[in-house]
């Protein structure tokens, strides 16, 4: 397990990502300015619920938006490769 560190001032938006498979599995993601998108946990798990009032306080604490801009944004989320 490794740990990455990032400036606070990078975070720009904190989002819940669904499982792409479909299964209601979900993930707390931060995306930083430059469109990487940073998953607080590696796999996903059930309760969207939980996963979405950890997201709205971290959107509190870091005073930044909860949703990706529509089009005509410079910022272009990049999912991590593993």
């Amino acid at each position: 397990v490794s740990t990455k560190a990032y400036p606070l001032s990078e975070i720009c938006f904190v989002n819940v990502a669904e499982d792409s498979e479909g299964e209601r599995m979900y993930r707390v993601e931060l995306i930083l300015r430059s469109g990487q998108v940073v998953p607080l946990r590696n796999g996903y798990s059930v309760g969207k619920a939980r996963k979405e009032r950890r997201a709205q306080r971290l959107q509190f604490m870091l005073r930044v938006g909860s949703e990706v801009p529509a089009t005509g944004s410079q910022l272009r989320p990049q999912r991590p490769k593993y």
